[in-house]
């Protein structure tokens, strides 16, 4: 995982390079790098405790795979979307629906499940997602906070 982010932070340390970006680029690229660490261990943590609650469900391999790859992160995308205007989270409402709508089709993963169930992994969805909510919003408050002042000191 932090490997596959390092290949983006060096394509962005070769194009500031080649287009002569500002000393404050290349500080901004700097500390993009020094949270890699950190937020490998966030996701590291949230996906250790999604797999212990998950487990005693006791969910087929598609099922359980669906709830990880596709269900979780769509209601993620949903909470982020709801704190958005409903213009900015339009695209995350759209991307969590078609996350989430295969899976409900006939020949889907979770249309194969009672209802009850479905409702079920759908509340369980829901709660994993605001674990990792959670676990994250020290890094987004600060990131908000930090707008506003920067956004005060524009003028």
């Amino acid at each position: 995982m932090a490997a596959d982010i390092r290949q983006p932070i060096d394509t962005m340390r070769s194009v500031a390079q080649h287009e002569g970006l500002s000393q404050a680029c290349w500080e901004r690229i700097d500390k993009a790098e020094r949270v890699v660490p950190t937020m490998q261990a966030t996701i590291e943590f949230v996906s250790g405790y999604v797999h212990k609650q998950v487990r005693p469900l006791d969910l087929t391999s598609p099922v359980s795979y669906a709830l990880h790859a596709h269900r979780i992160p769509a209601c993620y995308l949903d909470r982020v979307a709801q704190s958005r205007t409903v213009h900015a989270g339009e695209q995350l409402r759209e991307l969590a629906e078609r996350l989430r709508t295969p899976l409900f089709e006939p020949g889907g993963v979770l249309a194969e499940l009672r209802e009850g169930q479905q409702s079920q992994l759908t509340h369980q969805a829901q709660e994993l997602a605001e674990v990792f909510q959670r676990s994250s919003s020290h890094v987004e408050g600060r990131n908000g906070y930090l707008s506003l002042r920067n956004h005060q000191l524009r003028g």
